[in-house]
């Protein structure tokens, strides 16, 4: 399981887990922070099985991990710039939700255990699946749907 012990910055977190996050463009650090802090306190409550009392699977360290390295990418990612809405779900994965409501705007990541990233985009009027491996790729395909 992960602990989350008297860490000031998104840099020290990566350090203190031995996460490398390498970025392009530079992450907002303070939008990351606010992230790092929600996943944060999800990680103690879901990391254990049956955290839901529903019978959810319990959400890995390495599924954790990933979640880290896909918020890390995030930066600017969805238009309007909001924070997500982040959340374990009983299946063991972790997923981060936007929603623009005048526009329609939605995006749903799903960072699953087992290395897949399920992305869910709308813009009002075209709707996209992305199915990939790597954080890094799957923010890229974000990127490129909203902002060609």
């Amino acid at each position: 399981m992960i602990r989350v012990v008297d860490v000031q910055t998104f840099e020290e977190y990566c350090d203190k887990e031995g996460l490398t996050v390498t970025v392009e463009p530079a992450v907002d650090r303070e939008a990351a922070m606010t992230g790092l802090i929600k996943i944060a306190e999800l990680i103690p409550i879901a990391s254990v099985g049956d955290w839901d009392d529903d019978n959810a699977e319990a959400i890995s360290a390495e599924t954790w991990g990933r979640a880290l390295l896909f918020l890390a990418q995030a930066d600017g990612i969805f238009p309007g710039g909001n924070e997500p809405f982040i959340s374990p779900c009983g299946d063991g994965s972790v997923h981060f939700f936007w929603h623009d409501r005048p526009i329609s705007r939605r995006l749903l990541v799903e960072i699953k255990a087992g290395h897949q990233i399920m992305v869910t985009m709308t813009d009002g009027t075209r709707h996209a699946n992305c199915h990939c491996d790597e954080p890094a790729y799957a923010a890229r395909e974000i990127r490129e749907y909203y902002y060609r």
